[in-house]
């Protein structure tokens, strides 16, 4: 069996829950709009997935049907109609395997916030997060994909303590979501004087962005207190009050956000973050019990697993998941790498 084929009948179920959900509210005149997109949207969605399936079960019975018919024919020149046919559905068949990776693992694929953080290692670590945040900038340039700076967090060498960036664009969430984990980097630092190399750590989370509907804040759990925006070092570099820290009371979450000149620009960023890590938060509370369907819907956010190694020395690249090899650890950092891994990762994912 296909791996993703268990999904189907879950899918199905679910969209009779939604259409029936759907009629309840149309029938109720104090349905809220908002409540009306929503609905809608997931049940197009879901349509969207079940369709692909159904269409991949059509594409094998006809490659099933055309095998018997070449087995059984005799003429030499309707043989090789028949092997034509098989080829041009096979061709098919790989499109529509295209199409499942792509919508099968996201349930929300046009936006996702990335958080890296250094990790161990002191300064270097700062400066690899650093570094992979420039890693995701170029693949996003790669892909046709929006990367907006949401916030920063310098350390004293320039490097990243934190980094916070939101990339949009098609299917982001499906190529992405197998980043979260720990990045680990061995190179001999600038800073080292006897030549011995380092191992140093950064965190990547891939969060999913929540629709208006899913997280709606109220007013009155949050705690917003504004102060002067600080860069590297410490040293003040606004004389307003422009940066802005909102702190969610019911989860004790906290936000800061400083990178614009405008207090009204660094609230509405925050208040973005803010929702993206509440909506994550709810996720895994949802999904404590289901590890499995965790891994397969939303990604891998524990932060105690190194997923893969950069080994700038001996120039090579390892994923720990896949066991595999690149043997050119610049170009993977400038995206090119990134892309052939991510694709192997996606269907691994699949049939786990």
């Amino acid at each position: 069996m296909n791996p993703w084929e268990k999904y189907y009948p879950l899918w199905k179920n679910e969209l009779e829950k939604l259409n029936s959900d759907l009629e309840i509210a149309l029938n109720n005149p104090a349905s809220n709009q908002q409540n009306f997109v929503f609905l809608n949207k997931k049940i197009a969605a879901l349509n969207e997935k079940c369709k692909i399936i159904e269409k991949y079960n059509e594409i094998t019975a006809q490659i099933a049907e055309t095998n018997e018919n070449l087995k059984n024919e005799n003429d030499p020149e309707m043989k090789l109609l028949w092997q034509d046919e098989i080829q041009a559905l096979q061709l098919k068949i790989t499109a529509v395997e295209g199409l499942i990776a792509q919508t099968l693992l996201s349930n929300k694929a046009e936006e996702v916030m990335v958080e890296i953080r250094a990790g161990e290692g002191g300064q270097e670590a700062s400066i690899f997060a650093m570094e992979l945040a420039n890693m995701y900038m170029k693949l996003a340039k790669k892909r046709g994909w929006n990367f907006q700076t949401m916030n920063l967090s310098y350390s004293e060498v320039g490097g990243l303590k934190e980094g916070i960036f939101e990339i949009s664009g098609n299917s982001v969430n499906t190529w992405l979501i197998c980043e979260s984990g720990v990045h680990c980097v061995k190179r001999v630092p600038k800073t080292e004087k006897k030549g011995r190399i380092h191992t140093s750590t950064a965190t990547v989370a891939i969060l999913i962005e929540p629709d208006e509907v899913e997280v709606i804040l109220n007013e009155k759990d949050l705690k917003i207190d504004v102060f002067r925006s600080s860069g590297p070092g410490g040293q003040s570099v606004n004389t307003t009050d422009s940066a802005v820290r909102i702190t969610h009371l019911p989860t004790g979450l906290v936000v800061s956000q400083q990178d614009e000149k405008s207090q009204h620009k660094n609230k509405e960023k925050a208040m973005k973050i803010l929702k993206t890590r509440i909506y994550q938060k709810k996720l895994e509370e949802t999904h404590a019990n289901l590890a499995q369907e965790r891994k397969n819907a939303i990604g891998r956010a524990k932060r105690n697993e190194r997923i893969r190694t950069y080994h700038f020395t001996q120039n090579w690249v390892n994923d720990a998941r896949l066991e595999k090899m690149n043997y050119d650890v610049v170009g993977f950092m400038e995206g090119d790498g990134l892309s052939e891994f991510l694709d192997q990762l996606i269907w691994k994912t699949l049939e786990e």
